[in-house]
């Protein structure tokens, strides 16, 4: 058998000078003196902790044939079985060239975010049940694991698989221009290392370096299950690769997994390719394993690989090490099952572990899942570790007790972990009869519905009260435009306005109760609301004042509102994670979404002011803007409860946001105020909401979108406050650009007026809208 290397080709190789040396064969490189064996090569090169130029003797000793060395080593101690360069780390890498230079063997490179280790094994699997395969070992993937993986690749190897990572821009360029793959795989893209990058986006970007090296007429083989496919495939076709294979769980891949069934710890799947089935059964459980595995698949059949073969060698396939491997402890009566997930992990790979160890059942007895924390988070780390306690709080089979411990070097991540399960275990407890599963998902039902008709009762109870107060102290009630259809000035005059208080009243006192106030984004719904509830207060009350139609400068007003917007739309970004904190997500889209970056706070401004003073034009006839309101905060109640969701973002392809789930009871506080005002609102009404509750309504909508990242999904359930909105815009710029009106009279509901339509039909009408628009806006979350 021919050996891995002889002295003359390492000294070729690496263009050293042998010391001490005769030439001889060679049949292992290693970096590590404690598994040297005879006829060995020992590379000493400087890492992070240890210099392996202080081990030389050591690996000599233990029988190594020969050592790589620095020549400021050589020059210090001199020795015998020597090959001396200026620089080891480089000469391991020439080393690493040559090998591949060498090389007949089909060569598969493996990144991403998540699952390169268990997906290099499955490869590996396949591959080795059709030829010799050599493969990196553990996690050998760095600048120094790639190479020396390379070095060990022997000659009459069919297949090699190397593992290639990174945590910077631009370390997988080099790496790969070493191993030059013919096959080019990419797991996933996820928050990883976000210590070093603005977003997710740009993680995208670095891993999307394995094309770089890929050899002409190449392969890449992507996994379509996530937001990012479109930023690969961009810069795949930008590298000249000419094939692109995908897989997943999306019908539109190439190798489809169109069936999942989980058989105790095995997995069975259908997979379909080319018009064909593959039935696939795996050893190990859990979804993203099936998808490793077919990802092995995709590499099997662009070997040439029978996929009989293939599909046998993985049904022997078990997982790695740490990466969910079971281990079954304790006696028949008290069995304990282990759950190994310790390996370090990103956000991605932390819920795909979380959903497997949901889905074991250790019937009778117990089991423990051991989670290490995720480094290089950046100071994103601790909301990012808080964020898993949905998938930790994941329903879990009846029969089987639970546990899962949180280990790591940082402590601050896990407390924020700790804490936050705590939190929604004693917040579900409290709410729910104790189930702490009830929260897994968000708020309990019991508060949203609490919130409702708590608000609801509070208007009830006070609202004759206020309306009465309120009309002592007005006198004249609200001023009506005299240039309006004249009808308004006998049907309306003397009604009181800022009834806009028995809303907001209702409304917060519901969300200070039924609300958990350690949630930050309650806290800033409220500011936005309070305060455009303050500044359209004021607005009324200089108009009872002064008995005018306009209140104070316009102007001021909208700088006001703007104020609180930034304050406003600063804290939502910064509790957000950093791949959607500044981005603008589309709906009917499966995507990223377009990074606004700094432009974002510009945008969310807008929004949020938008809003509001779309809803307070539309508030112009009896029952007209409430009910509109109210159909978007129910909306909008469901679209935060699923966004907040880890399980259902992941499910309806939404972006998650933790935390905002808890602004599902806020919407359903403003639903439970909004029917209590519509009783004293509805025609003949006995109060009108003025300023002070259009404003704030549209105030609370607007950073509710922003919070959940669902602004341009508001402007389609809102397109009610929208075309009101654009209706006087058009009015006003047609007025001064031409002297001519577009419409009878502005906002638009006053045109239909003007036309013959009695208020009962516009309000009525416009409610159908808003009705539609929503059913509009909701088929956003599953039609992408």
């Amino acid at each position: 058998m021919r050996p891995l290397w002889t002295v003359a080709e390492v000294v070729k190789a690496t263009g050293g000078r042998p010391e001490g040396l005769s030439d001889g064969p060679l049949s292992a490189v290693s970096i590590d003196s404690r598994e040297i064996g005879p006829e060995a090569l020992f590379v000493a090169i400087r890492g992070d902790s240890h210099d392996g130029h202080d081990y030389v003797l050591k690996a000599i000793e233990a029988g190594a044939s020969a050592a790589i060395v620095s020549e400021a080593y050589h020059a210090g101690h001199g020795g015998d079985r020597l090959i001396v360069v200026p620089d080891t780390l480089e000469a391991l890498r020439q080393l690493g060239k040559a090998a591949r230079a060498r090389s007949r063997a089909l060569i598969v490179a493996v990144t991403g975010s998540a699952g390169k280790t268990t997906t290099k094994e499955a490869i590996r699997t396949v591959l080795a049940a059709a030829g010799e395969t050599h493969y990196s070992i553990k996690s050998f993937n760095n600048h120094w694991g790639v190479p020396l993986m390379l070095a060990r690749l022997p000659v009459e190897a069919q297949f090699g698989v190397f593992e290639i990572g990174m945590n910077h821009a631009g370390e997988i360029t080099p790496l790969v221009k070493l191993v030059r793959p013919h096959v080019a795989l990419i797991t996933t893209v996820a928050a990883a290392h976000l210590e070093f990058f603005s977003s997710v986006a740009g993680i995208a970007e670095a891993k999307a370096e394995i094309f770089l090296g890929l050899e002409p007429n190449g392969t890449a083989v992507l996994n379509c299950d996530h937001d990012y496919l479109h930023v690969l495939f961009a810069r795949a076709r930008a590298a000249g690769v000419g094939r692109i294979v995908t897989y997943g769980f999306d019908e539109s891949a190439d190798w489809w997994i169109k069936g999942v069934t989980q058989l105790d710890e095995q997995m069975a799947a259908d997979v379909r390719h080319a018009g064909a089935a593959h039935h696939l059964r795996l050893r190990v459980p859990g979804r993203h394993m099936v998808a490793n595995a077919v990802a092995a698949l995709a590499v099997a059949e662009l070997a040439g690989e029978d996929m009989a073969l293939a599909l046998d060698a993985l049904s022997h396939f078990g997982a790695p090490e740490g990466q969910g491997l079971t281990l079954r402890l304790g006696s028949e009566k008290q069995p304990l099952l282990l759950v190994d997930e310790s390996y370090n992990a990103n956000v991605a790979s932390m819920n795909a572990a979380l959903e497997l160890y949901a889905q074991v059942r250790q019937p009778g007895g117990r089991k423990l899942l051991v989670l290490g924390d995720m480094l290089e988070m950046g100071p994103q780390g601790p909301v990012l570790h808080a964020a898993l306690a949905d998938a930790v709080l994941r329903p879990e089979p009846t029969e089987s007790t639970s546990s899962v411990r949180l280990c790591g070097r940082s402590r601050s991540n896990c407390s924020a972990a700790s804490h936050r399960i705590a939190t929604f275990r004693s917040q579900s407890q409290r709410d729910c009869g104790g189930d702490d599963r009830a929260a897994a998902g968000g708020p309990c039902l019991w508060r949203r519905a609490g919130a409702v008709v708590t608000a609801l009762f509070f208007v009830f109870l006070f609202g004759p009260g206020m309306i009465a107060g309120l009309r002592i102290r007005q006198g004249r009630g609200q001023p009506i435009r005299e240039d309006g259809p004249q009808g308004h000035l006998l049907t309306k005059k003397g009604t009181p306005t800022m009834g806009g208080l028995m809303i907001l009243a209702g409304a917060v006192s519901s969300i200070l109760l039924w609300s958990n106030l350690s949630n930050a984004y309650v806290w800033v719904v409220l500011f936005v609301t309070v305060s455009f509830g303050a500044i359209g207060f004021y607005d009324d009350f200089l108009k009872v004042k002064r008995m005018s139609h306009a209140g104070f400068s316009g102007r001021q007003r909208l700088m006001i509102e703007a104020v609180v917007a930034v304050v406003a739309a600063y804290f939502l970004a910064s509790l957000s994670s950093p791949d959607v904190a500044t981005s603008l997500m589309f709906p009917f889209v499966k995507g990223s979404g377009l990074p606004l970056w700094y432009f974002f706070y510009i945008f969310a401004v807008f929004v949020i002011v938008a809003v509001g003073n779309s809803v307070n034009l539309t508030d112009g006839l009896d029952g007209l803007a409430i009910v509109p309101v109210m159909v978007a905060a129910a909306c909008f109640g469901l679209i935060a409860y699923l966004v907040g969701s880890s399980t259902y973002a992941e499910y309806l392809l939404l972006n998650n946001v933790p935390g905002t789930a808890e602004l599902s009871v806020v919407c359903g506080a403003l639903i439970g105020a909004g029917l209590g005002f519509l009783w004293f609102n509805a025609p003949p009404a006995q109060i009108f909401m003025g300023d002070t509750g259009s404003l704030a309504l549209g105030g609370l909508l607007g950073a509710v979108s922003v919070a959940t990242k669902h602004e341009i999904v508001l402007a389609i359930i809102g397109g009610l406050f929208v075309l009101e909105a654009v209706s006087v815009i058009v009015q006003v710029a047609s007025f001064k650009l031409t002297g001519k009106r577009v419409f009878k009279m502005a906002p638009i509901h006053h045109h239909f007026e003007m036309m013959g339509w009695t208020e009962s039909q516009v309000v009525i009408r416009f409610w159908i809208i808003s009705f539609v628009l929503a059913l509009i806006g909701l088929s956003s979350l599953k039609l992408r």
